[in-house]
């Protein structure tokens, strides 16, 4: 989803290789492989990461039972319900995240970050996703090599999304791809 993002909005495409190509521009020679250091500088590339998580979650929700009777909008919740929690809500809350239909991925750069449990595209505490940290690592490196070798743009224009049973665009996302001739 975050090709399909850079391949819409430009000026988010041009940030990222701007951090990419400042990242690539330090290494002592063409062809020398990424560190963990390089990887922890990315932090304009993992913002916008953020962001398209925040607009696109990745699973459409998940199921916890109530630990203790609570009241939710006027409605009691009795302790051992099945609830579906589902992160479009929270993600779309404007008293969590102002303007929340604008892509802004300074909001994940600014010092404050939204509150405990309210952004958790991979879970949180007991139940966060053991491979949190590798598929940063994944997508980062990743977004490292495509942005730093190709531009490209959507063939079709704000493509819809679809679960799948994962977020994936409708139609593929075919996409117009041409290689950067300047690349450091």
């Amino acid at each position: 989803m975050v090709i399909k993002f850079l391949g819409e909005l430009p000026h988010v495409y041009e940030k990222v290789l701007a951090e990419q190509r400042g990242i690539a521009l330090q290494k002592k020679s063409a062809g020398e492989g990424l560190t963990r250091e390089d990887v922890q500088k990315m932090r304009d590339s993992w913002s916008v990461v953020l962001e398209v998580m925040r607009l696109v979650p990745p699973a459409l929700g998940g199921f916890r039972v109530a630990l203790e009777d609570f009241t939710f909008c006027g409605y009691t919740i009795p302790r051992g319900w099945k609830l579906m929690w589902c992160p479009l809500t929270t993600n779309n809350d404007p008293a969590i995240f102002p303007s929340p239909k604008l892509f802004d991925a300074a909001r994940f750069a600014r010092s404050t970050s939204p509150a405990l449990c309210a952004f958790v595209p991979f879970g949180d505490s007991p139940r966060m996703c053991l491979g949190k940290d590798y598929a940063q690592l994944q997508i980062l490196v990743l977004l490292h090599h495509l942005v730093n070798n190709f531009r490209w743009t959507n063939a079709i224009p704000d493509e819809k999304v679809k679960f799948d049973p994962l977020r994936v665009p409708l139609q593929g996302l075919p996409a117009r791809i041409r290689p950067h001739y300047d690349r450091p």
